[in-house]
């Protein structure tokens, strides 16, 4: 499959259960349990994105120090 293919809920459910992946509570999968899946994981790369906005990061002085015994 490359990039540019597009499949559908559907047929991402049917590979799942033909590959005999269970959902998180070990159903099968339809498609609407794939897209729940797909939803939420976009709306928490958002949130993340978002923190990462708001919140920027400084590192200073950083050193690691390997003790031999």
């Amino acid at each position: 499959m490359n990039k540019e293919e597009k499949i559908g809920y559907r047929t991402i459910a049917r590979k799942f259960n033909s590959w005999g992946i269970k959902t998180t509570r070990g159903k099968t999968w339809s498609s609407g349990s794939v897209y729940s899946v797909l939803k939420r994981k976009t709306q928490s790369e958002e949130r993340i994105g978002d923190r990462k906005k708001n919140q920027p990061s400084k590192l200073e002085n950083f050193r690691i120090e390997y003790f031999y015994v």
